[in-house]
């Protein structure tokens, strides 16, 4: 009879886990918000301006206006250590056209953040990544020739738990949950594998996948 058995535990255990997942993917969905820093600034309210001004002095970074503040919002940050498992990769597009010419794309991935995890509150943090395309000047003869718009594309990937198994473990897999989780009906089991530059989609499981609008700034 234990021989019979097992399988249906191992089965009930594994639909067990995969509805936990789902749950604390619903619960802690995160989402991203992208924007340039000195229009963030303009729209932060002053307790958060000092968070990040505190987090820059400790840093001894320079921060230029026109980096980019990626700002994350989820339910379950406090659950996170402080951005110790998070992923980001970003890249910064650059699209320009003539009057002759369709758009023309250039993409810059951005290798390292300028300030790490900023905790702002209970449900939000944000990093600060540097722009990668010089911005042209008011004056600058280049901006009447052509349309210059810029923007970027971030993939987050956020783990719960942590990352170490143990051999006697009961209930393995509930201690390290993956966010976001993919949608019920298209549910698959977690493959590690990072973003290329080739996935130009903006679906990808256990990915959430976010970008900013093209605009002149």
């Amino acid at each position: 009879m234990g021989v019979e058995r097992q399988p249906k535990i191992n089965l009930s255990r594994s639909l067990s886990l995969q509805a936990y997942q789902q749950l604390l993917g619903a619960l802690g969905e995160p989402s991203i918000h992208i924007e340039r820093l000195q229009f963030w600034k303009d729209k932060a309210g002053a307790a958060d301006n000092a968070r990040l001004l505190t987090a820059q002095n400790q840093a001894r970074v320079y921060l230029a206006p026109q980096d980019w503040v990626v700002e994350l919002r989820t339910s379950l940050l406090g659950q996170f250590r402080n951005g110790a498992d998070f992923k980001l990769i970003a890249k910064e597009v650059l699209r320009t056209r003539s009057h002759a010419s369709g758009w023309s794309y250039r993409y810059q991935p951005i290798p390292k953040e300028k300030l790490e995890a900023v905790v702002l509150d209970g449900n939000r943090l944000l990093f600060v990544l540097p722009a990668q395309f010089a911005m042209l000047a008011e004056g600058d003869p280049r901006r009447y020739r052509q349309a210059i718009e810029y923007s970027l594309k971030v993939y987050g990937q956020f783990h719960l738990g942590e990352a170490m198994c143990y051999a006697d473990d009961p209930f393995p897999g509930y201690n390290r949950i993956t966010l976001p989780q993919p949608k019920p009906r298209n549910w698959q089991p977690l493959v590690v594998q990072a973003p290329t530059h080739g996935d130009s989609g903006d679906e990808l499981p256990y990915w959430l996948i976010t970008q900013r609008d093209f605009a002149k700034v």
